[in-house]
């Protein structure tokens, strides 16, 4: 939306309640119509301050808030639909059948790199749910937070199809683990720091491909 991050911008420099306040018109005004203001303030205003100073300008890994990020998090904290709330309930909503659909088109990439010469490997990438600060940042928004949830649930499941094939994998959670501040807030990507483990471990395993 033209003018949006500025607007976000803006809304950052303000005190608390004014930066809620001038938000929550925003996403009522563009993205929420037909939702009650009061519904989308109170959301917004489970943030405490260290929520907002994630966005302040620093040298590396800077995190932007947008527009985008507003939306996901209103729209499923103000969503009907049931979500999980613990890791098992997660758990019991992943279908099989998505994770063999996955695994097929895996397993012939592998056929086919096997069939070139190639030698394959394939990295198993954990969520957020690894870095304690990214999961006590999403805390006030539990509904939101199930997105995490199930992406986590996915990757277990995934690693335990892979495990029973003979398709060579790496699964990263391990070297994640308990690590604080590897993974953005916003977009879940790695940090410069996540990004350090994850290069060190896919060394090492490149370096065993090449013996």
């Amino acid at each position: 939306m033209s003018g949006e991050s500025d607007l976000i911008a803006e809304a950052l420099r303000l005190s608390p309640v004014e930066r809620v306040a001038r938000l929550a018109a925003h996403m009522k005004r563009h993205y929420f119509p037909e939702l009650a203001g009061e519904k989308i303030h109170e959301i917004l205003s489970r943030a405490d301050e260290p929520f907002w100073l994630e966005y302040q300008p620093r040298r590396f890994d800077r995190e932007y808030l947008q527009g985008w990020v507003l939306q996901g998090l209103i729209s499923w904290e103000a969503s009907a639909r049931k979500l999980p709330k613990t890791p098992a309930e997660a758990t019991a909503e992943i279908a099989s059948a998505e994770i063999d659909a996955t695994l097929t088109w895996i397993a012939a990439a592998d056929q086919l790199a096997r069939s070139r010469g190639v030698k394959f490997l394939v990295a198993l990438i954990p969520v957020g749910t690894v870095d304690p600060d990214f999961v006590a940042y999403w805390q006030p928004w539990p509904r939101y937070y199930a997105f995490t949830l199930l992406a986590d649930a996915r990757h277990k499941a995934m690693a335990a199809a892979m495990a029973r094939t003979t398709i060579p994998f790496v699964d990263l959670t391990a070297d994640l683990q308990g690590i604080k501040g590897t993974y953005r807030k916003t977009d879940m990507h790695w940090t410069e720091a996540g990004h350090e483990v994850v290069a060190a471990r896919l060394a090492e395993e490149i370096d065993k491909l090449r013996r």
